[in-house]
């Protein structure tokens, strides 16, 4: 490092970030295993795991996790599906995120405005990324 230059090399992202897994009878197990699979891609580029919570819903609010191990992620739901709920409680949490990612298979309300915090679906495989609404950015998994 040169001096007064900070190079890529010595930063890292600090962003906190709320994941909201969609955990709705229409995800398939494969479709969970996906979903924290990109959580745990999600955390090897965040300085702290500490700061990324995983809110594991369906039609409920769910409960909000903070990320330690995949398999210390509990999968409750298994129900209907709405996210509306958890991403608003995920946008209600303090400290604030700074940005939500959604994995869900796309097929759910979504909230109509937009949010105080950043928002971002993530559509897992033959999903419906064309429900996403147009206020929110969207990323489709191969």
């Amino acid at each position: 490092m040169r001096e007064g230059i900070l190079t890529p090399s010595r930063m890292s992202p600090r962003i906190r970030v709320d994941v909201v897994i969609d955990t709705s009878g229409s995800i398939s197990d494969r479709g969970l295993a996906e979903a924290l699979a990109e959580v745990v891609k999600l955390t090897r580029t965040i300085t702290s795991v500490d700061q990324v919570r995983v809110i594991a819903a369906d039609d409920d609010e769910g409960t909000v996790q903070k990320f330690r191990r995949r398999e210390l992620v509990e999968i409750t739901g298994r129900g209907g599906t709405d996210m509306r709920k958890p991403i608003r409680h995920a946008a209600s949490l303090k400290p604030a995120a700074d940005v939500i990612l959604v994995i869900t298979d796309g097929y759910t309300p979504w909230p109509d405005e937009p949010l105080a915090v950043e928002c971002i679906a993530v559509i897992l495989p033959n999903g419906a990324d064309y429900l996403v609404p147009d206020w929110m950015r969207r990323v489709v998994m191969n």
